[in-house]
């Protein structure tokens, strides 16, 4: 699932005039913040960073600070940093818990790590405060996808509703057919791919969107349909990692698990940072139980999406790897055709 979010909101608000830290002049604050700010508009995030923790003192620290670190924080790699921006803004929220801005920003954030249940507070809390038509992103996208995630198919549906009447999205079109493949309606989600497809002009969202499409055939059972793509799309491009992994992934249903190896083992060389293909490979070795392997490559996948790259270390076992993946659809549709 690719969640196309962009979490740096470059708005000169209201920070120092509603938030000042105590002990600084709020003119110093905001040449602070806005020299922050440009090196952030210079993609140099890791500059931003640097300036706000040499001039803000750690007893001055107050929302802004953590609001623009943790965004700051985040831009620097949207998936393997998200936790730690994540803290930033829970620091943020704790000192004004009722703005829109902060609860949004959290629950799109856990959305980034596939924490769906603990995104769905925020977002609602997000989606009473906002304005519709405000320059503020607006939050029913993301709170679609949780609810989506977690099963909750009415509400994602009327969320997805309101994303596409405030926004003609192509990401909003593919969201509501993947929900109304989910209801049976395939035709909605072959027709809104299209949709998705011909609106979408950055060529480095285009696989994403066929990516996701493809997974949901997987998912609602067109598992020959999505294999068939994604050996269309490596004729285009014989490098995309992502098509191996997935193709891989549809053996491990079949129960090919030599031709399975094969294909992770291509997309792995290609991209050995791919969440996806770590994760793939570690439903593989689970398949096969070699758990050494599995709870490794586990590991691996969760170490990629932690604060930094920080080295995760799961305990060897059986029942713990299985829980870890509840809520993960591809690891059940597994486990509904196999025996490990």
């Amino acid at each position: 699932m690719m969640i196309k979010q962009s979490y740096y909101l470059i708005l000169l608000l209201l920070f120092i005039t509603i938030f000042s830290t105590c002990g600084m002049d709020k003119e110093q604050q905001k040449q602070i913040f806005s020299t922050a700010i440009a090196k952030a508009n210079e993609n140099d995030f890791t500059a931003a960073i640097d300036i706000l923790e040499k001039n803000i003192r750690r007893r001055d620290r107050g929302y802004v600070f953590y609001l623009y670190r943790g965004l700051f924080t985040y831009e620097l790699d949207l998936n393997r940093n998200a936790s730690l921006a994540i803290n930033d803004f829970l620091k943020a929220y704790s000192i004004d818990p009722d703005g829109y801005r902060i609860n949004d920003i959290i629950g799109k954030a856990y959305n980034t790590i596939f924490e769906f249940e603990k995104a769905i507070p925020f977002l609602e809390r997000a989606y009473k405060l906002y304005v519709p038509g405000s320059r503020a992103p607006a939050p029913y996208w993301a709170l679609a996808e949780a609810y989506l995630q977690v099963g909750r198919l009415e509400d994602a549906l009327r969320m997805n509703s309101k994303a596409l009447e405030e926004r003609d999205d192509p990401w909003n079109y593919l969201q509501r057919g993947i929900i109304l493949s989910m209801f049976g309606d395939v035709q909605s989600l072959v027709e809104n791919h299209k949709i998705a497809k011909k609106m979408e002009s950055d060529e480095k969202f285009l696989f994403a969107l066929d990516n996701d499409y493809a997974l949901q055939l997987i998912r609602i059972g067109y598992i020959d349909k999505a294999y068939q793509l994604y050996n269309d799309w490596l004729k285009e491009n014989d490098n995309y990692h992502w098509c191996y992994a997935n193709i891989g992934y549809i053996y491990l249903l079949k129960g090919e698990l030599d031709k399975s190896i094969e294909m992770l083992k291509k997309a792995e060389a290609i991209n050995n940072t791919c969440v996806q293909t770590m994760q793939y490979l570690s439903f593989y070795y689970f398949l096969k139980k070699d758990y050494d392997n599995a709870y490794q490559y586990e590991a691996r996948s969760r170490t990629l999406r932690t604060p930094l790259g920080v080295p995760v270390f799961w305990k060897k076992s059986i029942e713990e790897f299985i829980e870890g993946y509840k809520t993960n659809w591809q690891f059940q549709k597994l486990l509904e055709v196999s025996t490990y």
